[in-house]
């Protein structure tokens, strides 16, 4: 059974047979948990055996691990786990010590008010964006999601400019890998990217319009990092969704990206205060560690 485009390591150097460093088991615990997707979220072994594309045998042994150390919560009533509150206190613990979000959320929501839309700030995980911070307007209608959502990388705004914003090997790479997981949106994506890559350099972000959803436009930018360029684009993406009957392409490029180039600047000298807060750029070389 084929795994879904997220759980495959989409954009990730796939462990080869000789790398003696890399866990399979501790790969395949991540790929459960990620399987855990929006508030209240409540799935049985064969849920995600499907979702992973793991044995149900093998998806049996991690869920009782994760719910011993306390990362599942088993419901006996309906043959169910959910999050439990030991991957909550991580993943609260990390949210909470990023000081980025605190301090960009002024500048997002000022941001959604002036559009109006939603903003998010977006960092990739695999072959998906995750929401690390979001805003909207109060008058919205239509667009919502929650820190932690996740949203296509081929065919969403935000995954757009993160593929637009890398280098040519790297994105390569990523094509690459995204075909041989999810070949439709892949080559939707390699598609748009002969007119969104040059798209970026002269505007500055790009747009992308009813592919992720037919109601939905969106606009995107990749945040620069503080530290120098890394080929894999470790890294924040800025972006505005709006109601496509509102907004189409011309009146997102004259009106909403001036203010979201505005706004990306504003994030992107937070980062450079706050280096703490940012994702681990990749190191020089990939040896293993001492063991």
């Amino acid at each position: 059974m084929r795994r879904k485009a997220s759980q495959q390591g989409i954009g990730d150097a796939a462990p080869t047979a000789d790398d003696r460093a890399f866990v399979q088991v501790v790969a395949r615990a991540f790929d459960v948990m990620r399987c855990f997707e929006g508030a209240g979220a409540e799935l049985g072994n064969q849920d995600i055996s499907r979702r992973t594309g793991l044995p149900p045998s093998t998806v049996s042994r991690l869920t009782y691990t994760l719910t011993r150390i306390g990362h599942l919560s088993y419901r006996p009533d309906l043959q169910r786990y959910r999050v439990g509150a030991g991957a909550v206190a991580l993943s609260s613990a990390l949210l909470h010590g990023m000081d980025l979000r605190r301090l960009v959320r002024p500048v997002m929501q000022d941001l959604a008010e002036q559009v109006p839309g939603t903003v998010g700030l977006t960092v990739r995980d695999r072959g998906d964006m995750v929401y690390a911070e979001y805003a909207r307007s109060a008058g919205t209608v239509g667009l919502y999601s929650v820190v932690g959502s996740r949203i296509s990388l081929a065919l969403s705004a935000a995954g757009r400019a993160h593929a637009a914003g890398l280098e040519p090997e790297a994105r390569a790479a990523l094509l690459r890998d995204l075909r041989a997981a999810a070949p439709g949106p892949a080559a939707r994506l390699e598609q748009w990217l002969v007119g969104g890559v040059p798209q970026l350099r002269r505007c500055g972000c790009i747009t992308s319009c009813g592919d992720w959803s037919p109601h939905i436009n969106g606009i995107a930018m990749p945040i620069p990092m503080p530290w120098p360029r890394t080929p894999d684009g470790a890294g924040f993406v800025l972006g505005i969704g709006v109601l496509a009957s509102v907004f189409d392409a011309a009146r997102l490029h004259a009106e909403a990206a001036p203010l979201l180039l505005t706004a990306g600047a504003q994030v992107s000298a937070l980062l450079n205060v706050l280096p703490d807060a940012l994702p681990n750029p990749p190191t020089p070389n990939h040896e293993a560690p001492p063991p």
